[in-house]
C-alpha cells in the first residue's frame, strides 16, 4: 500500500496532536505549537475520533475495559512511586515537581477512564497505520 507525502505529513501532525492532548493542551494551543490553523487541528481530531470509534467497534467485547484496566495499574505504580519520593524528601522544590508530576498522572488515569478511553485506543490505531506504512 502507497500512502502520499501529503497523507504521511498529516498522520504525523495527528500522531502529535495525540500526544499533545494527553497532555491537556487546547486546540488553539496545539494550532499555535504546530503552526497549523485552528481548523486543521478541529478535522484532524475529528478524524481521529472516527479513526477511534471504528477501532474499538472492531475490538471484541470487552478488551477496550482490559486496555484501560491495564493503563490505569501502570499509572497507580507510578503514583506509588510518586508517593514514596514525596515521604522522602525534604527539598520544598523536589515536592512541588513530584506533586504536579502526581496531579498529571491522575489527569492521564481520569482521562483513560472517561473520554481519553477514546484517545488510548486512537494512539494504539494510529501506531498500526504508522506500522503499514512502514
Amino acid at each position: 500500500m502507497k500512502i502520499s507525502k501529503k497523507k504521511l505529513e498529516m498522520m504525523e501532525r495527528q500522531k502529535k496532536i495525540l500526544e499533545l492532548l494527553f497532555f491537556g493542551l487546547t486546540e488553539i494551543q496545539i494550532a499555535t505549537l504546530l503552526e497549523v490553523s485552528r481548523e486543521t487541528i478541529v478535522r484532524d481530531v475529528a478524524e481521529l475520533k472516527d479513526l477511534g470509534n471504528k477501532w474499538t467497534d472492531d475490538l471484541p467485547r470487552g478488551i477496550l475495559a482490559l486496555f484501560q484496566r491495564a493503563a490505569v495499574i501502570r499509572i497507580q505504580k507510578r503514583l506509588n512511586k510518586i508517593d514514596e519520593k514525596l515521604e522522602n524528601t525534604q527539598n520544598a522544590i523536589e515536592m512541588t515537581k513530584l506533586i504536579a508530576e502526581a496531579r498529571e498522572n491522575e489527569k492521564l488515569c481520569w482521562g483513560i477512564l472517561g473520554d481519553g478511553a477514546a484517545v488510548h485506543s486512537l494512539q494504539r490505531a494510529m501506531g498500526d497505520v504508522n506500522a503499514e506504512a512502514a
